[in-house]
């Protein structure tokens, strides 16, 4: 599997290979939507929150710390 240094897109499109799962119109929209930079405002404050040690990393998450 990909470590966590692979984009996060490139992680999504193996997923979705392996999974054979295919887009539907709420993928479609999504990635609409990320091409045309609606999530860009979204993405800066949760890497300045992830930065700044506000949130913790999915792992540190998952694992109850």
């Amino acid at each position: 599997f990909p470590s966590h240094d692979t984009d996060p897109q490139e992680r999504l499109k193996l997923l979705a290979e392996l999974c054979d799962w295919p887009d539907d119109e709420w993928d479609r929209q999504m990635k609409r939507d990320a091409a045309a930079g609606k999530f860009a405002g979204l993405n800066e404050e949760a890497a300045q929150a992830f930065k700044s040690g506000k949130v913790k990393s999915l792992e540190e998450g998952l694992a109850g710390e």
